[in-house]
């Protein structure tokens, strides 16, 4: 602890009761001061959640995105509105061009898009794989 002098001014404002009783004027007196500054205990900074995690995740994908990208979100197609194919059977280089000129929210088939077992899985495994490496837009479910 140390001694620090204040103004004489502000002495007397700030205690003039005890000046006027203990009869001083025009000196102030020392007023301890404490130089150590108090230290908060070393302490974890708390761990985020999993699901504070994703909302940052999410929000700062949301920051990164153009109007026009959040826009086409909000869209769930068929493959022919966006491929200028008849039919789309197959998930190939018109859908990925289609979605990187268009990231739209999602695409649906229909039943002519539907051949047989095998064909559908390679075409919804292809077309989340392209909305994964297109712009790293999350895969479709």
């Amino acid at each position: 602890m140390w001694a620090r002098q204040l103004p004489c001014s502000l002495h007397f404002l700030l205690s003039d009761a005890a000046a006027q009783k203990n009869r001083i004027t025009g000196v102030c007196r020392q007023i301890p001061v404490s130089t150590k500054q108090e230290v908060p205990e070393k302490s974890e900074v708390p761990k985020k959640s999993a699901d504070e995690l994703k909302r940052e995740k999410v929000e700062q994908y949301l920051a990164d995105m153009t109007t026009e990208e959040k826009v086409a979100q909000l869209f769930v197609i068929t493959p022919e509105a966006i491929t200028d194919v008849q039919t789309v059977t197959a998930a190939g280089n018109a859908t990925r061009k289609a979605l990187e000129k268009y990231p739209v929210g999602g695409m649906v088939y229909m039943k002519a898009n539907l051949v047989s077992e095998d064909q559908t899985k390679k075409l919804l495994e292809n077309t989340k794989t392209m909305y994964k490496e297109i712009a790293d837009l999350p895969k479709m479910c």
